[in-house]
């Protein structure tokens, strides 16, 4: 076996595939949560984008991002807005509403 190759690719250099290349992103996209990368998305959209578009993003099932999206809502962190036929999610800013139970 090859024990001097571990962790380098054919030019012999270090292995990048768990690390980005550009340092922008501190965090592996891998390690958020769900609710992390909606959040995230929705900070590099301007704080607004399609339920539709999420969906695409992230290649995940349109229940499943139901789901993450209603969890965020019922907790304040984004707004559902209805607009024709779809909704829209709109990322809560400033200060965590209060509870009025």
């Amino acid at each position: 076996a090859l024990a001097g190759s571990a962790g380098r690719d054919s030019a012999g250099n270090g292995s990048t595939d768990a690390v980005p290349d550009d340092n922008s992103d501190a965090i592996d996209p891998e390690l958020l949560t769900d609710e992390d990368r909606v959040r995230r998305a929705l900070r590099e959209r301007g704080g607004r984008m399609k339920q539709s578009d999420v969906v695409e993003a992230f290649d995940w099932s349109k229940s499943k991002t139901s789901r993450v999206l209603s969890r965020m809502a019922d907790a304040g962190e984004v707004e559902k807005l209805r607009i024709g036929r779809e909704n829209v999610i709109d990322l809560v800013v400033g200060d965590d509403p209060v509870d009025e139970e």
